[in-house]
């Protein structure tokens, strides 16, 4: 009884450190004048008046005060306050975690609503501290309920209607266009262009991804994506693509969460383990500031694996083969959609045929028998025989063609050769040294794990659930060698959120199976508000805009904006810092005026809105594209936005690096970079150009300014290398808003 009594004094002591902090707020503390004066005038700056040590006497004082009374009632009372003090503890424990979240965000955000946030902690601790005996009377009868082994029989139903509503909620943004637009703020569609955006339209306007020109992570994700804005939504553009790659998020966690519910046998803790994987995966530092912003981190990515994990489940507890023939296809169609998610499903698939075949030998008369040889052949090639069907219906006959398959793997190869990437142990500094910490260990808990699955299948220990989890270990080990790679920093090791989840809650839920019913359901309890914390608590959550965000503009609000690290702000966070004596004198349209806008210079989301659509809006260079190009001509654009000015105009897109340009803020003085990385992609598309002699080429006009800086020759190097190509070639001959269209020499 004395360790909770301890508890409770330093919970005690703790809150009124954070009553004394916030009434330190209305008497700020002043420096006395005589403290001041004797320093020389240089040194009086640094004298800095505050009542931090003021406030660990009250935490000692009060700490120890509390202790001694509440040690004294204790003896006076008798044993009848034990039960009441556990009680009392834990409400005060919750308390104090509540005051401490939101003091926690006024410190770091620095905004008045998370100050009103604590004062109404203060008063809901008020509150139960005067009607104590009746929160402890609800405790105790909510703990007697615990005991009881009542049967519900319709809860399984509520609850899992309840977390498919909540899912969804929690995933959909209602205002898509307000998210495009800070999109097209903050990363200027990079991401979105550099997975999603410039293939699908590669695809809708009649090119052929892969020989026409390049899709970085594969074929079917773009080609499905535009094809289902186009076909549904009525028109392939930025807001309804989004709104795709919603849908797929909302469908991926719907249908995990019913791969979970039959694996675990349980609808809490698969409740508990979707929200788990929807914290890790959707709502981490990788995702800032809006997960949608990159749809390589999105579900839209690894959405086949859920898919693929559910063709497996249903297999193990059935035994029918057509799960086993679901999970070969979908391995197959997988490395269409995204060829590197689907070489590691590929892979995943014939080990877990290994362990499987070796499980039937273990176990003989068991549910899963061994597998014929036709059956063997049969799954080992179907997806092979997949992916070469649905490459088929999109290329064609270019499906023989080698430099096909060479164009396939060009961008893997050029991130295996080392291309933007560091060795891991670089990542160990602040302020990623937590996340790359973590990075080095979850390896060795997957072999860990496998490890000790491995050996319960040698004693014949090994249970048919075993074959997923294990399935799961080498599908993570498998997909850590990106992380390994790249070593960004960045926690991309997270994007198998729930498959991280589905082994955490799988063994706990082993670990505590021999329990008893009343301690389960404790468990389940603390679990379920712990994950439930996790999610509110994190800046991410914050920053998503979903109908939980509490801010009237999510866009723009301070409370729910935050600068990167580094950064001034997230708005034109690659540009605002750039050195002026780097820049052109002016932009292409005789403006020094470069309007680089930030946040606050938006009052509110209407304000950003408009001013997303009439940046983006290219109808003068549109319509300058049309009237010299035909509907089936390529057209050869080298530009910022080059994606968004072909889609409004409505034309082919000729380079093979396509999108070449990363954009930036078009009255931006300065050129942007290319993505063509390599001299040899820079030959490639200058040989296109001398080979199919276009009559036109547009550029944007800032690149027509003169004299560039000297500092371009290096920091734009391929592109001043081919734009020199180009002015040697072609002449200006007609001007847009933006665009100057050249005419072939």
């Amino acid at each position: 009884m004395m360790y909770w009594i301890a508890l409770l004094s330093i919970l005690i002591a703790i809150e009124s450190v954070f009553v004394g902090t916030c009434l330190s707020l209305f008497f700020p503390p002043h420096a006395s004048p005589e403290a001041v004066n004797i320093l020389f005038t240089t040194y009086q700056h640094v004298i800095f008046a505050k009542r931090d040590v003021l406030f660990l006497r009250l935490f000692v004082v009060v700490g120890i005060g509390s202790f001694i009374l509440l040690m004294r009632a204790l003896a006076k009372k008798g044993a009848g306050l034990q039960t009441s003090f556990k009680y009392f503890t834990g409400v005060q424990a919750a308390i104090v975690l509540v005051e401490t979240f939101f003091l926690f965000k006024f410190a770091v955000f620095h905004d008045a609503v998370w100050c009103n946030g604590f004062y109404g902690a203060l008063i809901v601790s008020a509150l139960l501290k005067t009607f104590t005996p009746e929160v402890i009377k609800f405790l105790q009868k909510f703990n007697e309920r615990l005991k009881v082994e009542t049967h519900f029989p319709h809860l399984s139903l509520g609850l899992t209607a309840s977390g498919m509503v909540l899912l969804a909620l929690i995933i959909w943004m209602p205002d898509v266009e307000g998210a495009v637009a800070r999109m097209f703020c903050g990363e200027h569609f990079h991401h979105m262009d550099w997975l999603l955006m410039a293939a699908g339209w590669v695809h809708m306007s009649g090119n052929i991804i892969g020989v026409d020109n390049m899709s970085r992570y594969g074929i079917g994700a773009p080609v499905l994506v535009s094809e289902i804005a186009q076909r549904f939504l009525g028109r392939f553009d930025y807001v309804n693509a989004v709104i795709v790659v919603m849908i797929v998020s909302v469908t991926y966690y719907w249908i995990w969460f019913y791969a979970l519910r039959r694996i675990l046998k349980d609808t809490t803790w698969a409740l508990i383990a979707i929200f788990l994987g929807l914290r890790l995966h959707f709502f981490n530092a990788e995702s800032f500031p809006c997960i949608f912003t990159y749809p390589q981190v999105t579900p839209l990515r690894c959405f086949f694996d859920s898919l693929f994990f559910l063709s497996l489940i249903l297999y193990t507890q059935s035994g029918r083969m057509r799960g086993l023939y679901a999970a070969s296809a979908i391995s197959g169609f997988y490395m269409f959609y995204i060829t590197g998610e689907g070489l590691y499903a590929l892979a995943a698939f014939y080990i877990f045929l290994i362990l499987r075949e070796i499980y039937a030998v273990l176990n003989p008369g068991g549910l899963l028998s061994r597998l014929t040889r036709k059956q063997m052949v049969l799954l080992a090639g179907m997806p092979w025989v997949v992916l070469l069907v649905c490459l088929w219906m999109v290329v064609g006959r270019h499906i023989v063609e080698g430099s096909f398959w060479f164009n396939q793997f060009e961008y893997v190869r050029f991130y295996q050769a080392g291309n933007s990437v560091a060795l891991m142990i670089n990542n160990l500094a602040g302020p990623f040294v937590d996340r790359a910490a973590i990075a080095f260990v979850l390896p060795v808990i997957y072999l860990f794990i496998l490890i000790i699955l491995l050996g319960k299948l040698m004693q014949k220990s090994f249970k048919t659930e075993g074959l997923i989890m294990a399935c799961a270990c080498v599908y993570l080990l498998i997909c850590y060698h990106y992380n390994a790679m790249i070593a960004t920093g960045m926690p991309s090791y997270l994007r198998n959120g729930v498959m991280m989840a589905m082994l955490m809650v799988f063994g706990l839920k082993e670990f505590t199976a021999r329990w008893d019913h009343y301690h389960q359901r404790l468990i389940k309890l603390s679990c379920a508000i712990l994950v439930l914390g996790m999610t509110v608590s994190t800046h991410q959550f914050l920053l998503h805009p979903n109908i939980f965000n509490l801010a009237r503009n999510p866009m723009t609000h301070p409370v729910v904006t935050q600068a990167p690290f580094g950064r001034k702000g997230y708005f034109s966070h690659l540009f605002i810092s750039y050195p002026e004596a780097f820049k052109l004198p002016v932009n292409g349209l005789g403006q020094k005026e470069e309007m680089l806008v930030t946040e606050n210079d938006f009052a509110n989301d209407d304000q950003l809105k408009e001013f997303y659509r009439k940046e983006s809006d290219y109808t003068e260079d549109a319509t300058l594209i049309r009237s010299l190009t035909s509907a089936t001509q390529q057209v050869p654009l080298v530009s910022s936005f080059e994606n968004l000015i072909l889609m409004q105009a409505k034309r082919r897109p000729f380079f093979y690096t396509y999108f070449m340009v990363n954009s930036q803020p078009r009255r931006m003085r300065k050129f942007p970079v290319t993505i063509l990385y390599t001299k040899d992609n820079l030959q490639r598309e200058i040989h296109r150009i001398e080979t199919l002699k276009p009559p036109y080429i547009f550029v944007e006009k800032t690149y027509l300014v003169t004299p560039f800086p000297r500092s371009f020759l290096y920091d734009n190097e391929d592109l001043v290398a081919t734009l020199s190509y180009i002015f040697e070639h072609y002449q200006p001959y007609k001007a847009g808003e933006f665009l100057m269209a050249l005419k072939r020499k």
